[in-house]
């Protein structure tokens, strides 16, 4: 999944979801852009990324719910 400076991130809503929010992070746990925030109806979808202002690293998308943490692993090779 490396990426360089642009990355679309899919997901899928199982259910009409509120308060989500799309945050992406650094290797050390820093916040460093939040991407969504706010209500989301099920089916799939997707947020583009652009990573151009950060440097190259590893940084984690998490997506949170009221009743769910998921994260996945990005690549940012400049």
């Amino acid at each position: 999944n490396p990426f360089n400076p642009v990355t679309t991130i899919p997901y899928s809503i199982p259910e009409d979801v509120n308060n989500l929010k799309i945050n992406i992070y650094d290797i050390t746990g820093r916040l460093v852009d939040q991407i969504y925030n706010g209500n989301q109806t099920l089916g799939n979808h997707k947020l583009i990324w652009n990573a151009s202002r950060y440097a190259s690293g590893i940084y984690f998308v998490k997506m949170i719910t009221d009743t769910d943490n998921i994260s996945k692993k990005l690549v940012l090779i400049k």
